[in-house]
């Protein structure tokens, strides 16, 4: 007969929540200076920046990536260092899966159907 120690099944579930909650943290954080950039980027820089906005966001991940791996402190101490270590070991092939369909209409949200027209006629 197995004796099941109640205590480590404890800490494992109390583990898997603060897991949970570090990747809400980051996902969230990550959002919100998503949205803070997007409107930066329309209200300030779409005329004297000649990027486009997914561009701007993917050097925003780099900068964010660079400051949260400089970020001193122990990874079992802190939650976005817990949450941005677990995100970073998701496949790439599920990245891609969940941001190209967005890329895409977004994309095709944005396009001049004129010039679509004009570029299926020539």
């Amino acid at each position: 007969m197995e004796v099941i120690n109640i205590t480590s099944l404890n800490k494992t579930a109390n583990n898997e929540r603060k897991s949970t909650g570090s990747i809400i943290l980051v996902l969230s954080f990550a959002i919100l200076i998503s949205c803070l950039c997007k409107i930066i980027f329309i209200k300030f820089l779409r005329h004297k920046v000649n990027l486009s906005f997914n561009i701007i966001v993917l050097f925003l991940g780099f900068l964010i990536g660079i400051i949260a791996t400089q970020i001193k402190g122990g990874v079992n101490e802190d939650d976005f260092l817990r949450g941005e270590l677990q995100l970073s070991k998701i496949s790439p092939h599920l990245i891609y899966y969940i941001f190209l369909p967005l890329i895409i209409f977004d994309s095709s949200f944005n396009t001049n159907v004129n010039i679509v027209k004009q570029q299926f006629i020539t």
